[in-house]
């Protein structure tokens, strides 16, 4: 029989750490503002403004990483696939038979540097809204993520 194989998407917790410290430190910097006051010569609007942006990018950080989940996908001994996205605010759960899911697909794009960055992706539909990131990365990775747990379905529904 074979054993429960478990595929985790964690690239999204590094986000989620990261925004945490970002708000921690707007916070701590907001803090301080108002303990100690203006620092001596500036401007109270400059000041005020430079705040605001701080505040407006940790926002805008925070919204960025609530919609990111982290992806754990299990296949159990008996070929049911379960599928759980968390994020930092709720989580997605959904049980699929080996029939219902399809093939992994690669997708090619870029990262921010213009390097090509893949995912390798599993479209299930309902009740997840947009496609399943098994995994992230390089395209060796990414691949052999693809291709092992294609084979591990197919062992349930070739019997």
């Amino acid at each position: 029989m074979p054993q429960p194989t478990l595929y985790r998407n964690t690239v999204s917790a590094f986000i989620w750490a990261f925004v945490g410290l970002w708000v921690c430190g707007v916070l701590s910097m907001t803090y301080l503002l108002w303990r100690d006051g203006m620092p001596n010569g500036d401007s109270p609007w400059f000041v005020g403004a430079v705040v605001a942006t701080f505040w407006l990018f940790a926002i805008f950080f925070i919204c960025f990483a609530a919609s990111r989940p982290c992806t754990w996908v299990r296949i159990d001994a008996n070929g049911r696939i379960q599928i759980v996205q968390r994020y930092p605010h709720r989580a997605i759960r959904g049980e699929f038979s080996p029939t219902e899911i399809g093939d992994a697909t690669l997708v090619e794009t870029t990262d921010s540097d213009g390097d090509p960055y893949f995912i390798c992706q599993l479209a299930v539909g309902y009740p997840f809204p947009e496609p399943v990131r098994i995994a992230e990365g390089g395209r060796e990775h990414c691949e052999r993520i693809g291709t092992e747990f294609d084979a591990k379905v197919a062992a349930f529904t070739a019997r």
